[in-house]
């Protein structure tokens, strides 16, 4: 690291350490206050013991932990009908209460402040960072509505964060969203599928190498039809080596 960058990273830290002793955290999740050498910075001790992270065995489409008499086979119930047109999904954690007040706060709060805890997360996820190394990572886009609305694509910023921390990872703004859908969160699978099938389409000027491995980065993996809709549109451009990686499973 340059010496200066050195120089304004121990200022942060020692501003941030100061305003810890003045205005103490308190947990996201438990509202307990937080100690300052505590490892995450906004869930405090028992929401970091809930985080549940994605050990093997996995499914190799979804990545959804295998247990009981799952545990020796490759893929779960879930993905008997997926016909994904992706390589396979790897996520970091599975989505509860402390992770999915995380990932709410930074879509829907304005909150990149937790992209402290994500990063965290994610550097400790088993085997993560590895399955990012010397690829390019396209994030979901966002419409452009709500981009506007929102002000950023959540999806980029943790694709962003990805290759600032794996070997030779590079982000690519690969695809568009063309169609408006209407929020997937209370739809149903089916629903779902209908809802993003035509609606991602490669960015105009993007030029897909049928070489290069790609993957697509999201913040939460839930039936998988938004990864399989950008998949599609990534194949019919000529990409034959392509995987997902998303923050939560659930």
């Amino acid at each position: 690291m340059h010496p200066h960058l050195e120089q304004i990273q121990s200022l942060r830290q020692a501003i941030g350490a100061c305003l810890d002793l003045v205005f103490p955290r308190d947990c996201l999740l438990t509202s307990e206050p937080i100690e300052p050498d505590n490892r995450f910075r906004y869930l405090g001790p028992k929401a970091a013991r809930s985080i549940r992270w994605i050990h093997e065995p996995r499914c190799l489409q979804c990545g959804a932990p295998l247990w009981g008499c799952t545990a020796n086979t490759p893929t779960c119930s879930h993905c008997a009908t997926l016909d994904p047109a992706f390589e396979g999904n790897r996520s970091a954690v599975l989505l509860n209460g402390a992770t999915r007040r995380l990932i709410h706060q930074l879509k829907y709060h304005q909150g990149h402040y937790v992209l402290h805890d994500i990063r965290r997360i994610i550097c400790e996820a088993p085997g993560y960072l590895e399955e990012a190394n010397d690829h390019i990572l396209i994030p979901v886009p966002l419409h452009p509505r709500k981009l506007r609305e929102r002000g950023f694509n959540q999806s980029a910023v943790i694709a962003q964060l990805i290759s600032g921390l794996a070997t030779g990872a590079r982000t690519g703004n690969g695809l568009v969203r063309r169609i408006d859908t209407e929020s997937q969160t209370r739809l149903s699978r089916e629903a779902r599928i209908r809802n993003t099938r035509h609606a991602f389409a490669t960015a105009p000027g993007f030029a897909v190498d049928p070489n290069a491995s790609y993957i697509l980065v999201d913040d939460v993996f839930t039936t998988g039809a938004t990864l399989n809709a950008c998949a599609a549109a990534l194949w019919r451009a000529g990409a034959r080596h392509l995987s997902c990686l998303t923050f939560g499973h659930g």
